[in-house]
């Protein structure tokens, strides 16, 4: 069996990567979560779904003939990048972390560690649209003194009254998040700097003076890392 390449996407950078795939010594298997219902199509086998843990995953690498593992997933991805860290080294097989580096923090912005300590920062009788994903939304459900629209791909269910779903899939104009900003008549944006390409939101937020709070990076995985598609592309062909 050909040696084979792991992708672990989900990301621009991991379908770039897919698209731009031209080594011969390798076969390309793309993994997703499933998080998302309808995903966008890879230019390559794919399978949807997580493996279940380290164990399993390197039980996986080992059944596919694994050389490398690109771990190209979304930034706060922390549960499957720590699999993937230990998976690679039960199975004896390579690792590249893929990562868009974070945004630069503005003056005007205020950063936090953690979404609890966000949550708590808000002022009451704040508008806040919500953008930072599904999984914190315990924090700010408590923060029943501040009204919030929540943006996701997927529905969300059994939110309280003070959380209001739109539901939308990117990409997002400046013309889309300025229009959104007012109909709401945001005060504060809530945001993950997951890092890339500088989103429309941002820019929107800055032209009608609505407060950016973000959610600091996490720390990369130990391990190779890169921040650009043709760099992992280089490394790839140096194994």
């Amino acid at each position: 069996m050909k040696p084979t390449v792991l992708l672990l996407g989900g990301t621009r950078e991991a379908r770039l990567f897919a698209e731009q795939f031209d080594d011969p010594r390798f076969r390309l298997i793309a993994s997703l979560a499933g998080v998302t219902r309808e995903p966008l199509d890879y230019p390559c086998e794919t399978r949807i779904g997580g493996f279940g843990g380290a164990v399993q995953m390197a039980a996986f690498l080992r059944a596919e003939n694994v050389a490398a593992v690109v771990d190209a997933t979304h930034p706060f991805a922390q549960k499957i990048s720590a699999n993937a860290h230990e998976a690679t080294a039960l199975a004896d097989a390579r690792k590249l972390t893929l990562r868009r580096p974070p945004w630069q923090i503005e003056s005007d912005w205020r950063g936090f560690e953690t979404e609890e300590i966000l949550a708590e920062a808000l002022p009451a009788g704040a508008r806040v649209f919500l953008t930072s994903g599904r999984g914190g939304l315990d924090v700010y459900a408590k923060r029943t003194d501040v009204d919030f629209v929540l943006r996701s791909i997927e529905p969300v269910e059994n939110l309280p009254p003070h959380i209001m779903p739109i539901l939308k899939r990117p990409p997002y104009s400046f013309e889309d998040e300025y229009a959104a900003f007012n109909e709401f008549k945001a005060t504060h944006l809530v945001t993950k700097n997951s890092g890339g390409l500088r989103p429309a939101k941002l820019d929107a937020a800055k032209a009608l003076g609505v407060q950016v709070f973000s959610i600091a990076m996490p720390p990369a995985p130990a391990g190779d890392l890169v921040h650009r598609v043709d760099e992992a592309l280089h490394w790839l062909k140096s194994l």
